[in-house]
């Protein structure tokens, strides 16, 4: 397959797997439940949704192959 190996980004993602779980928690209580808490209960009849239990689990996903491509619509290279 096109891309190249990524061991360094890999590597990157285990050391800050473990802080992953806080940032990600503080995001849905900061950007996300507010939009739920905004849109959700008047269309479905709940009194108010929040999130009781987050979890990302503890192994660090891997990123196998990373290719970067020129495209037009973005007005240069992009990696995916």
């Amino acid at each position: 397959a096109d891309g190249q190996a990524v061991k360094w980004l890999n590597d990157l993602l285990a050391l800050l797997w473990p802080d992953m779980e806080k940032v990600a928690l503080t995001i849905c209580k900061e950007k996300i439940t507010p939009i739920l808490q905004e849109k959700a209960p008047d269309r479905f009849g709940l009194k108010e949704i929040h999130f009781s239990k987050f979890d990302l689990g503890k192994k660090t996903p891997k990123i196998h192959r990373l290719a970067c491509v020129p495209t037009e619509a973005f007005g240069g290279a992009r990696c995916h």
